[in-house]
């Protein structure tokens, strides 16, 4: 598979998650909704969706006006600087949570919090030795999966919390 392919590939992943995002929000009822870690979820699953999608398309325009190596750079960049803002937004927005409700901590897996959080500094790392070393395209792909099955999991996690509410 060409690299140009699978991140076509990638974006309409992306593009189908994000669509999940709203056959989930109408199928769960403003009850399902109404719980801080599930708006979380939705909100995660629906950025993360369409990053990916975004994301992907980045080095698609510039392949062909900057040489490469280049591309891969600005691309890790972008990723990079989408990782950092969103997870510096979730755990700002996870703070308030705790501050509004203080039993939302135990109604949120401490697993999928700790590997999802060390998940996006290590994607982050990879980013910044790809842009600084490397400069090619498997390390930016990996953190495209990465936002991805973040992506799939927020899915899979709303649709636990759904079926463990009926």
């Amino acid at each position: 598979m060409d690299q140009l392919e699978a991140l076509v590939g990638a974006s309409q992943l992306g593009l189908a998650l994000s669509g999940f995002a709203g056959v989930v929000f109408a199928l769960s009822g403003r009850e399902a909704i109404a719980l801080p870690e599930n708006r979380h979820r939705l909100r995660v699953l629906l950025q993360n969706g369409l990053a990916a999608c975004f994301l992907s398309l980045v080095p698609q325009v510039l392949w062909g006006l900057v040489p490469p190596r280049e591309v891969w750079v600005a691309s890790s960049s972008a990723l990079l600087l989408y990782c950092s803002a969103a997870t510096a937004l979730d755990w700002r927005q996870a703070s308030r949570d705790r501050a509004a409700d203080a039993t939302v901590s135990r109604r949120i897996s401490r697993l999928i919090v700790v590997s999802g959080t060390v998940g996006a500094v290590l994607i982050g790392a990879l980013q910044i030795a790809n842009i600084i070393l490397w400069r090619n395209f498997n390390a930016f792909f990996l953190g495209i999966v990465f936002v991805l099955l973040t992506a799939g999991i927020m899915f899979i996690r709303l649709l636990t919390a759904r079926q463990s509410a009926e």
